[in-house]
């Protein structure tokens, strides 16, 4: 069996990280996982950058996978939640809904992933951040 982390942010391209992106290889070895998935938020890893990182991971052990976290808004603005999205060659930064999202990824053989369906808003209220329920639509 191999283990994963699908979910990794780094500081160099998602201010919600501390992990430096030279510090994850360390780390994933340390936790003795086979691979992780870079999902930074609104972009994928610029193709040369990662190539040297992959590079460095695949020295170590450690399978690296480039992807991405893409926010999802309905036509209002709304948050539709965040997706993890794997297979697609390119960023996705261009604002979609949910669903939207899911038939262009699919259309270009990628897969997408609800990266935190039940996460509640800030603040705690009952209206999730993440998808909710869409993730069943």
């Amino acid at each position: 069996m191999s283990i994963f982390d699908l979910h990794v942010h780094t500081r160099r391209y998602s201010g919600c990280s501390f992990i430096q992106y030279e510090e994850i290889i360390d780390q994933a070895v340390s936790a003795r996982l086979d691979g992780l998935a870079l999902t930074e938020h609104g972009m994928r890893w610029p193709d040369e950058q990662f190539e040297n990182l992959r590079l460095a991971a695949s020295a170590r052990g450690i399978v690296l996978i480039n992807g991405q976290e893409i926010h999802a808004r309905d036509a209002r603005g709304r948050s539709e939640g965040e997706y993890l999205i794997f297979g697609v060659n390119r960023s996705m930064t261009k604002e979609k809904t949910a669903s939207e999202l899911v038939e262009v990824v699919h259309d270009e053989g990628g897969i997408i992933i609800a990266a935190h369906p039940y996460k509640l808003s800030r603040g705690g209220r009952s209206r999730y951040y993440g998808a909710g329920d869409l993730i069943y639509t």
